[in-house]
């Protein structure tokens, strides 16, 4: 029964009874609102049976006073104990009939202070969860990144608060994360590595923010900002581990996947089919594609990935690069899907279908030539296909060459299909591509955000128009948190919970704790993320924000190249001066408008003279700032190019780079003292792990490796001569 009802109940009750205490009384807008008040504490009232999930969802709340109340009757007993004026009171239950749906409602006792009853509820746990996080949002909480929340200094007054919806239903039935632990980025260091008694850190780091804590930091995240998925890659070093270290392995992975089944939140695991195309020491489930015991060895590595430990999804992914024959492909992927079965049987499997315009991965198969990901359709109906794209490339402009795709169409075409013919299917996007494309090089790129929602806004409207159903699966491939990439994970999981109107209701509601300081700082941010949508989507010019570091180049240069090309300095002064001047109409002035456009923005950002103690406002002023820098730099390195190839002086541009080179060196200094990561060395610095990229993933960042590489590129040209440079292989 609703809460509502059992307020209602329960107060006819009370104004009928003699010598009963005034009876509550529904808030009336118009009634006086109660003032901002100071931080008090609160009180929940909860089932013995939801206990668990109360004290679990203010772990990492330190700073909130909670007196968790465990009675049969939350509602009524909350309306029925005296109120304390210091300490909001809360109801939580779960006794909606509608799965993960959540609504609040509120009740004013008539009391001196006004005091309120907020009931949160869910259709289940997750649901009650949601529900509470509203609550406190309303409050003026943002649970911004899995390591740092905004905790308001006082509460903001709620008035008759209660869900804009009445009851609040997910437009997904599955909206999560994909941490990529092939990289070396957060939860590489806190799902993976921590488990390893002699490296990598320590099974249980207790409450230092690293191993089962860290990990319990993030699903906890994932709940608050209304995920009810998880999952991470695994590596294939567990399969020569010692006896000792493959027992804490697995009995970090068993914590993990306990408290994530505690909180509702569903668990998968991503391993690879065909050892022949694993590039990044991923677990793979055959070393050979030809192996003659294929079902054995198959077997053999589900038992070491699975036994003990219930997953609720393997992800199987298929690598990059490469393909093979269609029929043994598609043997594979069956075989790995019936031993799933066999080994844990109910364990869901979701296939990628990557993305690869290479003349290797073209085949044909059944009368029709495909990319060789697509093959997946022709396996077992029960494998879901994920569709992915990479970069902040959408599905309905053009790709820029990413994976040398001129768009991600035969995707979108996909998704559709699927949707028409009443098929899961889910998609599979990126909130960020470190090597060498974006928070390594470093910038900031709300674009992401905008993609994400351009990409489930369009697919909605195409599903509205013909009359199908709405896509229901989204999992977000996230590779790292700093330089403001949390905002894309944060918004993106919101947005799969309820499509918005537009891209920046998130980010408006993200800052608006801040009040006329926060909405103008989040007009900024939706100006910027328009302005990388105009020069790096429309425009084409990704390929020079981003770095290029020699694997990159090599493989532009062999035809397999994985993010968009540019000119190199070289090739320019090469150009006759007509191809030269088409440059500079498509590239160079363009990329002047970019840094003059952008900083303008700073300039706008900087008068608003935000606090420059507070973590969440300098994050964006500095990501900003370094945009700037970015645009700024390359664009005066190719302007000193061309000046020197028609005049023979730079014309003082190398003195503009290098003026921007040297302020993105102090941004970056900043943002390397204020990471929210609490071990900011495994981020910034080379250490041994178990990916094939021995330092963090911010490294390249930290020492701006790629600008050092274009600076000494550009000189080459202009002194004519071969001068060392950095590859900025991670």
């Amino acid at each position: 029964m609703r809460a509502r009802l059992v307020l209602f109940a329960w107060l006819v009750f009370a104004a009928c009874s003699p010598g009963s205490a005034a009876a509550p009384t529904a808030r009336d807008a118009s009634v006086d609102a109660t003032p901002a008040r100071p931080f008090p504490g609160f009180d929940i009232y909860v089932t013995p049976a939801n206990e668990p999930l109360v004290k679990s969802f203010f772990e990492f709340l330190p700073q909130v006073r909670v007196a968790i109340l465990p009675t049969a009757n939350p509602v009524q007993t909350a309306m029925l104990e005296p109120f304390s004026d210091n300490h909001v009171r809360v109801a939580l239950d779960t006794d909606l009939a509608c799965g993960e749906c959540e609504s609040i409602t509120t009740e004013r006792y008539d009391t001196p202070s006004g005091a309120w009853v907020y009931a949160a509820e869910g259709g289940n746990a997750l649901g009650a969860q949601y529900a509470l996080a509203e609550l406190l949002e309303a409050f003026g909480f943002r649970f911004f990144h899995p390591w740092q929340s905004k905790i308001p200094a006082t509460l903001a007054d709620l008035q008759d608060f209660a869900t804009p919806a009445g009851i609040d239903t997910p437009e997904m039935t599955l909206r999560g994360l994909h941490l990529h632990t092939l990289h070396p980025i957060e939860g590489y260091f806190t799902f993976w590595a921590s488990n390893v008694v002699n490296g990598g850190g320590s099974p249980d780091a207790g409450t230092s923010g690293f191993g089962l804590d860290g990990a319990k930091r993030v699903i906890d995240w994932i709940v608050k900002n209304r995920g009810n998925y998880v999952e991470w890659s695994a590596l294939q070093d567990i399969e020569s581990y010692s006896n000792e270290n493959l027992a804490a392995w697995q009995s970090h992975t068993s914590a993990i996947l306990t408290y994530a089944h505690s909180r509702g939140i569903k668990v998968g695991i991503g391993v690879e089919l065909f050892g022949e195309s694993n590039l990044q020491n991923a677990f793979d489930l055959l070393d050979n594609e030809n192996d003659p015991n294929a079902k054995a060895s198959v077997d053999a590595r589900y038992h070491l990935l699975l036994d003990g430990l219930p997953w609720d999804i393997v992800d199987l992914s298929f690598g990059e690069f490469s393909g093979t024959d269609p029929t043994v492909f598609l043997a594979g992927v069956n075989l790995a899907y019936a031993e799933l079965q066999a080994v844990a049987p109910g364990t869901e499997m979701s296939a990628t279908i990557h993305d690869g315009n290479y003349p290797n991965l073209e085949v044909t198969y059944d009368g029709k030539t495909m990319l060789y990901y697509f093959l997946v359709q022709y396996a077992n109906p029960a494998i879901v296909p994920w569709l992915h794209t990479v970069m902040y490339f959408d599905l309905f402009q053009p790709a820029d060459g990413a994976y040398d795709m001129p768009n991600f169409d035969q995707h979108r075409a996909y998704i559709e299909q699927r949707l028409m013919a009443g098929q899961p299917v889910g998609y599979y996007p990126e909130s960020a591509y470190w090597i060498a494309f974006d928070d390594s090089v470093p910038t900031y790129l709300p674009l992401y955000i905008r993609s994400r929602w351009l990409d489930q806004s369009s697919l909605n409207a195409a599903s509205a128009a013909g009359g199908y159903g709405q896509l229901e699966q989204s999992v977000l491939f996230s590779s790292g948190w700093e330089w403001g990439y949390w905002q894309t994970d944060y918004a993106t999981l919101r947005m799969n919970w309820k499509t918005p109107n537009a891209w920046t209701d998130p980010v408006n509601d993200m800052f608006a704790p801040w009040g006329s300081v926060g909405a103008q700082l989040a007009k900024e941010i939706g100006a910027l993320g328009e302005l990388q949508n105009t020069y790096l989507i429309v425009d084409a010019l990704a390929a020079y924000v981003a770095g290029q570091d020699e694997i990159v180049l090599l493989g532009a240069l062999g035809n397999t190249p994985s993010q968009p090309d540019r000119v190199s300095f070289a090739d320019y002064a090469a150009m006759s001066a007509s191809d030269r001047q088409t440059f500079a109409t498509k590239v160079l002035a363009p990329l002047a408008k970019l840094d003059s456009e952008t900083t303008s923005i700073k300039v706008s950002i900087d008068a608003l003279h935000l606090d420059p103690t507070d973590p969440w406002l300098t994050e964006v002023a500095d990501g900003v700032a370094i945009d700037a820098d970015r645009a700024r730099f390359v664009h005066s390195l190719y302007e000193a190019v061309a000046s020197f190839e028609s005049s023979g002086t730079d014309g003082g541009w190398l003195a503009r780079a290098d003026a921007a080179f040297s302020d993105a060196g102090t941004v970056v200094a900043r943002r390397d003292a204020a990471l929210h990561y609490p071990n900011p060395s495994q981020l910034l610095g080379p250490g041994d792990n178990s990916t094939i990229y021995q330092s963090g993933y911010l490294t390249e960042a930290a020492t701006l490796c790629y600008w050092t590489r274009e600076r000494i590129e550009a000189d080459e040209v202009i002194m004519n001569k071969t001068i060392a440079e950095p590859d900025c292989v991670p």
